[in-house]
């Protein structure tokens, strides 16, 4: 069979069960919301509705079965939750004794019992309000006793009677207590330790064993059952034994009811209840939310939370007022405590260094409060504070800079927080454009930086501030920031800035107020030469000459600037200015510059006295500076020191002084004519000394020219080759101009030996002078002619004539063959 028909059958047979005592619809009614306790026996002993925060009540020991009598409203209370055997998920209410609070929960649909409530406020208004407690049953009586039930009073005390009510733990018996009558009914609360940091000593009266007990006080809340010393107490609470009778209270006098005597008594328990204010925030449990107040210990004041219907606490008001009343409101009106004595002050009043003047709701949270130290207070977050004030109030915005508005709680906000619009933008709103407003986007005020100017669109740039507030994009005056007029601009700051002087086209310090400037308004000295066409000084030593109009005199290569000034030629006609000189060009050491530019130019090098080329970067050099080689060589001496050793002879101009080899005369005494390949390497060389006594000298450089000079040894002209440059006097450029200068010796022998010829080493002697073996003396013209000679003749005609006409007699031996003899002494 489907599930669904036995359902069916079930739902059918629970009807008929319940249709026996009721009607069907009623039967239906049971099975999906549960047993709903009679109300209308009980009307007289219900409690008011006025949910007291301490009530007492009384219920006699009942026997009855459930089943031939449903319980009592109070009773129905003190049941356990049944959820029962039912298939569904119903949902219900029960109260909790142990908690002491209506809870949800799921009921079956059957086998309930009467702790099961359609609603919470039914289940609140039955159990809750009346502060029920369960009642055992006792077998052993069947008499009846007296239950007392008294109207519940928040602090009426009842002094016709000496029978009061007492609260006792869930499942204890409730019963007569005989007390003698007490002087306060605060003696009858409950005691609490309350909330604050306080630590006080007091004492309070403990019902039970009617004596006074020492306990520590936090400083607020309570129930008034707390005294500052002991004597107190008693006197108040009549523990001396003589009960003192205050005089009587109007009040609703007692209902009273019959029920059955009670044989046996438990000990009396004494319980008590938690102070509300001292609990925490608690929300329950539920899928309702209903607008309740609590007391919040850590700011002392009433607040505002959504109660969820089930669960929570005694710390749970229904207004504000409730919650005020019962619990005292004292709370710090400033954010930090500083943990002196807070002054009273004025709106506008202030408070010295380190505090600001705290405008409350009332007088008494209107006081001087600390701030937090390097905090500007526009640059405060929004703090709407705490409380249950409802104050308009403006505060600045630092992101969209603007000031709005705000509802202000009344305590424990920050100094961004204003009375009036005005105050507010006087305070903080600042508009450092000179023009119009600062830009904003999508409301929002845009903020850039000297690094990051480009986040201004066109046809604004970045005002740099003072500070962060005052650099935003501002609209642009011009086209270019060069063109602008420089501006000081107002405000209280002393900023040093640079402006671009198009006059003198130079950047120029200057100090910035702050506020409404333009563009011609640069932090560095550096970004505003790199943005404006500034002129920069060329000369290394000095100003320029300056024009009548104090602009530079602007020269060109070949113009004449005034004396002590030469023309430096820059890398436009800006920096082709007459600088001032430092002297001789040619004695200068080349100087490269110090620009950024890469300009071909020409040096004169002193060493080499040559024009060589090098690079000059535009600015900073001196005069040893030249567009063209041939301005530099018409310039400086160019010249090749030939000499071995020392300077030429110069002259005037600097140049060596020309000469001539074959002439002795043609350089001073003290010097010699180096005779070089070319002009410019014959000049006059320090030094002069015999050339015949000096040894060969090749000389440097890369040519191969024949000269000849004086060997000593042979005391003969040779040949060599010179290379140009150095060597010595001992140089010539023939074999006359050597021969004719130096001590040659004439070989008065016949040339009897080719090998021997200017090697042989001719000895002297005369007639008592012989010579060697295979020589001959040969008789000269003079001493130095006469000498010996080698022997044997190859070839007559290879004889040499001489000069001398000599009378001799010679010797012939006969030959072979006719020989012819010419006899040509030297």
């Amino acid at each position: 069979m489907p599930p669904l028909r036995w359902l069916f059958l079930v739902l059918c047979a629970c009807v008929a069960v319940r249709a026996a005592d009721d009607s069907l619809i009623d039967s239906f009614k049971t099975m999906f919301f549960g047993n709903e306790p009679d109300k209308t026996t009980n009307d007289s002993a219900a409690p008011p509705q006025n949910n007291p925060p301490i009530s007492y009540h009384q219920y006699s020991a009942s026997s009855s079965s459930s089943r031939s009598q449903p319980p009592p409203s109070g009773q129905s209370c003190t049941l356990p939750r049944q959820i029962g055997t039912g298939p569904y998920r119903i949902p219900r209410w029960y109260y909790n004794p142990v908690r002491g609070r209506c809870e949800l929960f799921y009921w079956s649909g059957c086998c309930g019992n009467g702790n099961n409530f359609q609603t919470f406020q039914t289940c609140q208004s039955t159990c809750e309000a009346s502060s029920v407690l369960p009642t055992p049953s006792t077998s052993s009586s069947s008499s009846t006793s007296q239950i007392v039930f008294s109207t519940p009073q928040l602090s009426v005390f009842q002094p016709s009677s000496t029978q009061i009510d007492v609260l006792f733990q869930p499942n204890l018996l409730n019963h007569y207590l005989s007390m003698p009558p007490v002087l306060c009914s605060c003696c009858l609360r409950p005691y609490s330790e309350g909330y604050g940091s306080s630590n006080l000593l007091r004492f309070y009266y403990d019902a039970p064993s009617k004596t006074c007990r020492q306990f520590i006080y936090k400083g607020m809340g309570g129930y008034g059952n707390q005294f500052e010393n002991e004597q107190k107490c008693r006197n108040s609470c009549g523990v001396s034994g003589t009960p003192v009778v205050p005089q009587t209270l109007a009040t609703p006098p007692p209902t009273l009811m019959t029920a059955p005597p009670i044989t046996s008594l438990p000990p009396v328990v004494y319980v008590p209840t938690v102070d509300p204010c001292s609990q925490d925030k608690e929300p329950g449990v539920g899928a309702v939310q209903l607008p309740r107040f609590f007391f919040n210990k850590d700011t002392r004041l009433c607040e505002q939370f959504q109660y969820f219907g089930t669960g929570g606490n005694r710390n749970n008001f229904q207004t504000l007022e409730e919650c005020q009343s019962q619990c005292p409101e004292s709370p710090n009106p400033c954010a930090v405590s500083s943990g002196a004595t807070l002054a009273p002050c004025a709106p506008g009043q202030g408070c010295g260094t380190g505090s600001y003047c705290h405008v409350g709701a009332q007088t008494q949270t209107t006081v001087c409060c600390p701030k937090p130290a390097a905090v500007d207070r526009c640059q405060q977050p929004l703090n709407i504070g705490i409380g249950n004030s409802n104050l308009q109030r403006w505060y600045f915005n630092p992101l969209t800079q603007q000031c709005q508005t705000c509802t202000y709680r009344g305590l424990q906000g920050n100094e961004n927080n204003f009375l009036s619009q005005n105050e507010c933008e006087q305070s903080c709103l600042v508009n450092p454009c000179k023009i119009g407003s600062p830009f904003r986007s999508q409301g929002i005020t845009v903020q850039c930086s000297a690094n990051s100017p480009t986040v201004c669109p066109a046809g604004y740039y970045c005002h740099l501030g003072a500070d962060q507030t005052t650099t935003v994009c501002c609209q642009a005056l011009g086209n270019s920031p060069c063109e602008e007029e420089m501006t000081q601009g107002e405000g209280s700051s002393a900023l040093t800035r640079f402006y671009y002087d198009a006059s003198q086209r130079k950047c120029l310090a200057f100090n910035y107020l702050g506020l409404k400037g333009n563009r011609n308004n640069f932090q560095s000295k550096e970004h505003c030469e790199s943005t404006c066409p500034v002129w920069i000084n060329p000369c290394a030593i000095g100003q320029p000459v300056m024009t009548v109009t104090q602009k530079p005199f602007q020269c060109h290569q070949g113009a004449t600037c005034s004396t002590g000034y030469f023309c430096h030629l820059g890398f436009d006609d800006a920096t082709t200015v007459c600088c001032q000189s430092e002297g001789d060009p040619c004695s200068l050491v080349v100087k490269e510059g110090n620009g950024n530019h890469h300009l071909s130019r020409w040096f004169y090098n002193q060493k080499t006295r040559q024009c060589q080329p090098f690079t000059y970067t535009g600015q900073g050099g001196n005069e040893n500076n030249f567009l063209l080689r041939e301005h530099c060589e018409a310039t400086c001496p160019v010249w090749i020191n030939a000499c071995p050793s020392g300077e030429p002879y110069l002259l005037p101009n600097g140049k060596p002084q020309p000469c001539d080899a074959s002439n002795t005369n043609s350089c001073p005494l003290t010097h010699w004519c180096h005779p070089g390949p070319d002009a410019s390497t014959t000049m006059c060389c320090p030094g002069r000394v015999d050339p015949c006594t000096q040894a060969l000298g090749q000389g440097e450089g890369p040519l191969s020219v024949t000269r000849y000079y004086f060997n000593a040894q042979s005391s003969t002209c040779d040949e060599f080759m010179f290379r140009g440059l150095k060597g010595n006097s001992n140089n010539f450029n023939t074999l006359a101009e050597c021969e004719k200068a130096c001590p040659v010796q004439q070989n008065p022998c016949p040339i009897t030996m080719s090998s021997l010829k200017h090697s042989a080493k001719l000895m002297p002697c005369s007639p008592t002078k012989s010579c060697p073996s295979q020589q001959w003396c040969h008789y000269g013209e003079t001493k130095e002619t006469t000498v010996c000679c080698p022997n044997g003749i190859k070839n007559l005609a290879e004889i040499e004539p001489g000069v001398s006409k000599l009378s001799r007699m010679g010797c012939f031996f006969v030959l072979t063959h006719i020989v012819e003899i010419i006899l040509r002494p030297s």
